[in-house]
């Protein structure tokens, strides 16, 4: 059971409560009004009357402020529902991966696109922590990261995120300390697929270099004869 289910359960308890409560002091000013009735006239017996009719007015009245504090108490729930779920939305339909995780490296819940990113469902991301999914040679390229993060210290790195195929990602990786009471529980690592954005600059780099070295001599010949004089030459 949720803590909101809990507080909803308690509160639809304190509202037949409140019910039964407004039942229990029509029945005593009922009582009391036959009670006045059978006293008749007798001066003794006011002051008891009255102290009665306080008791049931009191009773009331308290009564009418619990059910104040009760309907404030359910819109605050509302309200909190509410936000749970706009949060829900934002975690679930972002487009980039986002991963909750524990202090221990344990996954404690992924977003649709993490399984996308890498493969992995969210039943294995809960059975495994972060040196068994990433793999010895990122995870202590990424500690420091972690680290960071869990003394309060956001962090932005490049990550080649392994696949469950056995590719790698390249993913630009931002983490974001979970901070409970003034102590950091946890972290929030969100992930953006910059492979493409990658490959682009290799051709990039690969392309500055060919231009670099265009004074070199470049000859393309046959792949054969390699015997003396050799293959013959196509272009120069």
């Amino acid at each position: 059971m949720t803590a909101t289910a809990g507080r909803r359960r308690w509160l639809i308890a304190g509202e037949r409560l409140i019910v039964v409560g407004y039942v229990l002091a029509g029945v005593a000013l009922v009582g009391l009004h036959a009670y006045g009735r059978k006293l008749g006239s007798e001066a003794d017996s006011i002051p008891e009357a009255a102290g009665l009719l306080l008791v049931v007015l009191s009773a009331f009245f308290m009564l009418w402020l619990l059910r104040g504090n009760a309907r404030r108490y359910q819109k605050e729930i509302e309200t909190l529902q509410q936000d749970k779920e706009h949060y829900r939305s934002l975690f679930q339909y972002h487009p980039y991966a986002i991963y909750e995780m524990d202090t221990e490296g344990r996954y404690i819940q992924i977003n649709r696109q993490s399984a996308i990113l890498t493969g992995h469902s969210e039943e294995e991301y809960r059975r495994a922590t972060l040196d068994q999914l990433a793999g010895l040679e990122l995870s202590e390229h990424y500690r420091s990261t972690i680290n960071a993060t869990l003394r309060g210290e956001p962090q932005s790195t490049e990550l080649a995120l392994p696949r469950r195929d056995g590719q790698r990602v390249w993913a630009q990786v931002t983490t974001i300390p979970i901070v409970t009471r003034g102590k950091v529980v946890g972290l929030y690592a969100i992930a953006k697929d910059i492979t493409h954005e990658r490959q682009l600059q290799e051709r990039l780099n690969l392309l500055d270099t060919c231009v670099t070295h265009l004074n070199d001599a470049l000859m393309i010949t046959e792949a054969y004869p390699l015997d003396p004089p050799g293959p013959r030459p196509l272009s120069s």
